[in-house]
Formats: structure tokens, sequence, C-alpha cells
């Protein structure tokens, strides 16, 4: 019976540990599909998880508006790798 309690305990653990991964981890994802959405998907009072239309439009802005901005995504990628 101990060890039907240990299985049951470690199993309990591991799914509480889960859940507050999934916790943690969903608004990560709502802010990174959010980005591939459009304005008009963005600002309207239907929400959506996964944009309906995906668009790069937010990042080409981004880098037109910013040329530095590829630097310091390189920056970030060499940090990352090493």
């Amino acid at each position: 019976m101990s060890r039907l309690r240990g299985r049951v305990r470690v199993w309990l653990i591991y799914a509480f540990a889960a859940a507050l991964s999934i916790l943690f981890l969903l608004p990560l994802v709502w802010v990174l599909s959010t980005s591939f959405k459009p304005n008009t998907e963005i600002y309207t009072t239907h929400m959506r998880f996964w944009p309906k239309h995906p668009t790069l439009g937010h990042y080409l802005g981004l880098v037109a508006a910013l040329p530095q901005f590829r630097g310091y995504i390189f920056n970030s990628v060499i940090v990352t790798v090493l």
C-alpha cells in the first residue's frame, strides 16, 4: 500500500507541475500569437487564440523603424547559442 501511495504522490506532483507550466506558458503563447495578427484582429471584440489571417507586418514594420533591431536579434541568437 505504501508503494501505491508513493506512485500516486509522484503523479500528483507531475500533474501539478504540468498545470503550473501551462499556466505560466499560456500568456507567452498568447503574446506570440497576437504578434502575428493584423490590427483588425487585435482590436476586435471577438477574441481568437490563433490568428485567422497571420501576417509578418508588425515585424517588418519594426525592422523598418529600427534598423539596429537586426543587430539586437543577432546578438540574442549568439548569446543563446553560447
